[in-house]
C-alpha cells in the first residue's frame, strides 16, 4: 500500500502534463483556424453626395468592376475612387441608428464557401437618428459566393 502512496503523486503529475498538452494543443489549433477564415479589410472614404440614394439600407453592396462602380453611382459628383477591381472587391453597406454612433468594428470571414460580415456598432447615450456606414475593400472575391451579415448594435 506505501508503494502506491508514493506513486500518487507522480501518476497525477504525469496526468495533469498529458492532459494540459492536449488542452493547449487544441487551443493552438483553433487559433489558427480562427486566423485563417477572417479576411483582411481596409476601410476607404467616399463623397456623401448622393451614395445613400443609391444603396438599401443594411443591405451589403458587392462591386466587382469600375463598370459596376459607375453604373450604380452614375450622376454623383465627387465619388472619385483608387480602387484596383483587377485584385480588390469593394463592399458597401449602411444603415441608420437611433443613438450617436462612436465608431465600427468590421470583421469579414470566410467561412467555408460563404462569407460572413460582423458589424459592431458602438452607440453612446445620446439620442439621434444618424446614419453608420462600412465602405471596404478586399481581396478580389469571386461574384458567386455568399454572404450573410451580423449587425450588432
Amino acid at each position: 500500500m506505501d508503494k502506491i502512496l508514493k506513486k500518487l503523486p507522480i501518476v497525477a503529475t504525469v496526468a495533469l502534463l498529458v492532459a494540459g498538452a492536449f488542452l493547449f494543443a487544441g487551443c493552438e489549433k483553433e487559433k489558427k483556424t480562427e486566423e485563417n477564415k477572417k479576411i483582411s479589410t481596409t476601410e476607404i472614404s467616399l463623397s456623401m453626395d448622393c451614395i445613400y440614394d443609391r444603396l438599401e439600407c443594411e443591405k451589403l453592396v458587392e462591386i466587382n468592376s469600375q463598370g459596376e462602380f459607375d453604373n450604380l453611382f452614375s450622376g454623383c459628383n465627387g465619388l472619385g475612387t483608387d480602387i484596383d477591381f483587377q485584385k480588390q472587391t469593394l463592399f458597401l453597406i449602411y444603415g441608420i441608428s437611433m443613438q450617436c454612433v462612436l465608431g465600427k468594428d468590421i470583421i469579414f470571414e470566410k467561412i467555408e464557401n460563404n462569407y460572413q460580415l460582423t458589424l459592431k456598432i458602438h452607440q453612446g447615450d445620446c439620442h439621434s437618428v444618424e446614419k453608420w456606414n462600412a465602405f471596404f475593400v478586399t481581396e478580389k472575391i469571386n461574384s458567386n459566393v455568399s454572404y450573410s451579415i451580423n449587425l450588432v448594435q
